[in-house]
């Protein structure tokens, strides 16, 4: 595809341009995802609606400290027991790099707030990836006809420990920024893209043109993750291994490991991704 034709395909309608150069916009989900006009620079985003010579520049929010007391207060209210962890990433974190997207990477964007976020579900499905991985060998099966604690934080299905269906105990929220995002821009360069598209016809040779692919990652910014659980069912444990603890405070020690040891979103097998305690 020619870039004259990629450049067309990639503008917005012009009455739409016209619209929206009348208004700042700072939700930088509706600029990421709905503009393609945005341009990366080194060390900083730079996000314009192009209209002749005059641009509307991305403002960074500041309010990432209210979007998070937004959901620690929900979570409050729920009458639970609940743990949080504030962590950041050693170097850079890479989440939603495969997202659906008009560019060719991507980024998990809140569809309300606009801002970076770590969903509960992929706090929880690494978790327990973790967990399988490191006591079981990566043995899914064992996991769940062995251990009982496994499935009270997860959940389990009939071929398990307990021989019956069961919703995991463990509520794993959204971890949100709690403070201004720093993004860092980085770049993948492969250089076997004609055999990526089609193995079956082209070999991965050396004679094929590198291509670099410009990605956002975020560095230094602190996280806040929440886990809870219903207070009934949070009672002390009495078994050989976790004796005298609570299924809650398992949980915690297993989802610290994961961040700091395991790791969390893309590219971890080189270096994303992985956290630290503040």
């Amino acid at each position: 595809m020619n870039k004259q034709k990629t450049r067309k395909i990639l503008s917005l309608p012009k009455d739409t341009q016209n619209i929206i150069t009348n208004f700042e916009i700072e939700n930088f989900n509706l600029k990421w995802n709905k503009n393609p006009n945005i341009k990366i620079e080194q060390n900083k985003i730079k996000i314009s609606f192009q209209k002749g010579k005059k641009n509307i520049s991305f403002r960074k929010q500041d309010e990432y400290k209210q979007y998070y007391k937004r959901t620690f207060n929900f979570i409050k209210d729920l009458n639970i027991e609940f743990n949080t962890l504030i962590l950041k990433p050693k170097w850079r974190l890479v989440i939603g790099l495969g997202n659906e997207s008009i560019y060719e990477t991507s980024m998990t964007l809140h569809h309300i707030y606009g801002i970076p976020y770590i969903s509960g579900s992929a706090i929880k499905g690494v978790t327990r990836s973790f967990i399988i991985n490191e006591n079981y060998n990566g043995k899914e099966e064992n996991a769940l006809l062995k251990d009982s604690i496994f499935c009270d934080i997860f959940g389990c299905p009939k071929k398990s420990v307990y021989k019956e269906n069961r919703r995991g105990k463990i509520i794993f929220f959204d971890a949100f920024p709690i403070e201004d995002v720093k993004f860092e821009l980085d770049v993948m360069t492969p250089h076997y893209q004609p055999y990526y598209s089609d193995p079956s016809k082209n070999p991965p040779a050396d004679y094929y043109n590198p291509i670099p692919i410009n990605f956002l990652t975020i560095s230094k910014t602190k996280f806040k993750f929440i886990i809870g659980i219903k207070k009934k069912d949070n009672t002390l444990i009495n078994n050989n291994q976790y004796n005298g603890t609570t299924l809650l405070n398992i949980t915690n020690d297993f989802l610290i490991k994961t961040l700091t040891e395991y790791g969390i979103g893309a590219k971890t097998a080189v270096g994303y991704g992985f956290m630290e305690k503040i």
